[in-house]
């Protein structure tokens, strides 16, 4: 977000701007902080840093949610990624806890033109009822 100046034809006196890193397991928030400060002379005032989510893919609650997800939907394989972003899950795994994202199909996510797929959400209700059902911790 920028926001500077009070007319869109006079050079504004001030300038702020707010940033939302989300950054992976393999970065540090403190190097992103320095980088920062190393290209600008104005104050910089950290708001929040929260913990990425570093769930493992051999986590036996993941691979019964893979198991889950093949048996009930059309998915030969369920792919297994990182991605930014952020989501509740930070707010368990400092105490312990995985987590993983997934849910329905859909498209425009926080947009104006978000949507979801019916059929996809039926699906993802048969993939929990499967995980809740048959998932195991080894």
């Amino acid at each position: 977000k920028l926001k500077g100046g009070t007319v869109y034809n006079k050079v504004p006196d001030q300038c702020d701007m707010s940033l939302d890193i989300r950054y992976l397991p393999d970065q540090s928030p403190s190097e992103i902080l320095r980088q920062i400060k190393g290209i600008t002379d104005g104050v910089v005032r950290p708001h929040i840093c929260n913990s990425p989510v570093k769930t493992k893919a051999d986590n036996p609650f993941v691979k019964a949610l893979a198991d889950s997800l093949v048996a009930q939907t059309q998915l030969e394989k369920a792919t297994l990624y990182g991605q930014h972003g952020s989501n509740d899950g930070q707010f368990f795994t400092k105490y312990g806890g995985n987590a993983v994202e997934f849910g329905p199909v859909g498209y425009d996510w926080h947009g104006d033109n978000e949507m979801v797929y019916a059929d996809s959400v039926r699906q993802y209700q048969a993939v929990l009822i499967d995980f809740l059902k048959n998932g195991q911790s080894d």
